[in-house]
Order: C-alpha cells, then structure tokens, then sequence
C-alpha cells in the first residue's frame, strides 16, 4: 500500500467514463450492506443507482448518476501508508500538502480548499473538502458551460497500527447552481460507518 492523495484526474475519468463505457457495471443490490477491503470496512449507501466500478483488497470505487446529464456522484476508499506524526498540525499539513500539490493545473482551477482535525471514534482524523472547476470537461449534454467538482474526504489512521489507514472520498461533479446541499451529509454517513479491522 502506498499514499495516493486526491488524485482529481483519476476521479473526474471515473465519474464520467464509468457510468457511460461498456461492459456493464455492477449495480450494488437494494440492500448492499457491507463492503470490506484488507484493513477495514465502510456501509455502502443504502439508495438505488449505485454502481461497482473498482474492487480489490486495498480499494474500492462506486459511482452513481446525478439529476443531470452532466451530474455524476462518486465513493472511493482505499488504504493508504502514512508516516509517523508526532502531532495533529504535521498529520493535517501532510494531508493539505497531498491535496493541493497533486492536483492537475491544466485540468482544474482550484477554488477551495479546507483541512481540519476531527475527534473519532477511531482517534482524531483529517476531514478535508475542496472545490474546483474543470477544464475541458468531457460533457454528456454538450453544454459548454462549467462543471464544478466538490470533493468531502477523511483520513484516518489505523488504531491498532498507526501507519496504516483509511482514506474515503465522496465527490460530486455538478453544474455552478446545482449544488448538493447534502453532500456533506451523505459523506458523513460514509465516514461515520468506517471500522477498522483488527
């Protein structure tokens, strides 16, 4: 397992391509309960429209339509290795310097980005979110105008080994006007249902 920051160019590709390039993907049934990977687990979302379109060991990515044809939704989880900190500042400076220093400038204008310490069950994590506009963004309506890409995000260590962890991204392509006033809530729901496997 390696450290992957956000990385955009990866999440747009699958936000947009997944839901539209053959072969089919895999709905996840009504009731999909629990997805696991080799160092913890998550509760995928309990509403239809969710589709399968990465699982191994170490990563899994969902991605469902939005109300719009250029609107998509997207879940990733993945283990990650992390250093060693030796204070809460170092572990969000890391996370920050991951997502703003990974970011593809010829694709993106970024517009917002935000990195806090949060108290867990699991031991203080990093929750993060960012905002960025697309360019030449790949337009299922053929409407030129803007798409925004908002990301909300945690990383959390591993309590029983403190090198490991879990990094989950919920993200939401969307036209400027159509934000998901929800979003925040939705990915949430995701962190709050991480558990770690000991």
């Amino acid at each position: 397992m390696r450290y992957r920051a956000i990385l955009l160019t990866l999440l747009v590709t699958c936000l947009v391509s997944c839901l539209s390039t053959p072969p089919p993907l895999k709905a996840l049934p009504a009731q999909p309960g629990t997805l696991t990977l080799d160092d913890f687990s998550i509760s995928a979302p309990d509403e239809e429209g969710w589709y399968l379109a990465h699982e191994d060991p170490n990563e899994i990515q969902l991605v469902r339509k939005g109300t719009s044809g250029d609107e998509t939704y997207a879940i990733q989880a993945w283990s990650i290795r992390l250093p060693q900190f030796f204070n809460d500042e170092a572990f969000v400076s890391f996370i920050m310097d991951r997502i703003t220093h990974n970011t593809d400038e010829t694709r993106f204008i970024a517009k917002k980005h935000q990195a806090l310490i949060v108290n867990t069950r699991h031991g203080t994590c990093v929750k993060f979110m960012s905002v960025h506009e697309t360019l030449s963004a790949r337009k299922r309506s053929g409407n030129p105008g803007p798409i925004l890409l908002e990301v909300v995000g945690i990383t959390c260590r591993n309590p029983y080994q403190p090198t490991d962890g879990a990094h989950l991204v919920y993200s939401n392509r969307h036209r400027p006007g159509n934000k998901d006033f929800m979003l925040a809530s939705r990915a949430q729901s995701l962190f709050d249902s991480l558990d770690f496997i000991h």
